[in-house]
């Protein structure tokens, strides 16, 4: 049985220096951590988040069939660890400064604290923190510059797929 979704729509990463992104801890076999790391929502297919906690394990699917990726996602943006006040980085609060109003419906700032995602689906949008977070996959759009490749690595005709819409 396929459970519907409990959001849909777009999804952004709140913070202006997270854009498009997901931020994650590169782990090796051993899980020694290796490096930090931004991947761009637009080559994630999916992403299974395990008992989201402060720093939880993951593994992230690519839309270009690339082996998956087993990674820590951190609760909290990673320039929160800077910051002297420990609510910053508790994961219970992000704060939000330098405002940048890009028009009448976005908003967009630097975040520290618990990471948070939009999810906007016409003019209704919800704020979700990644601690609550279980799974995140992608579908594809007609709109999308990468559409018929998406749907190549996929298995999915594109031309049968618009048809439908």
């Amino acid at each position: 049985m396929e459970r519907k979704p409990d959001v849909s729509g777009n999804f952004m990463n709140m913070s202006l220096t997270h854009l498009g992104c997901i931020e994650v801890i590169r782990i090796d076999g051993a899980n020694n951590l290796l490096e930090v790391d931004f991947i761009p929502f637009d080559e994630i297919l999916q992403v299974i988040h395990f008992s989201p906690t402060m720093f939880s394990v993951a593994k992230i699917f690519f839309e270009d069939n690339r082996k998956a990726a087993v990674v820590y996602l951190s609760a909290v943006y990673g320039l929160s660890w800077f910051s002297k006040n420990e609510t910053d980085y508790n994961d219970m609060l992000t704060r939000f400064f330098y405002s940048l109003n890009i028009n009448d419906h976005l908003n967009l700032s630097l975040g520290i604290g618990q990471q948070e995602f939009m999810v906007k689906e016409e003019e209704k949008q919800q704020i979700i923190g990644l601690s609550s977070i279980g799974s995140i996959a992608t579908v594809l759009e007609p709109y999308d510059p990468k559409f018929e490749e998406k749907c190549k690595a996929r298995g999915v005709d594109p031309e049968r797929l618009l048809r439908k819409k």
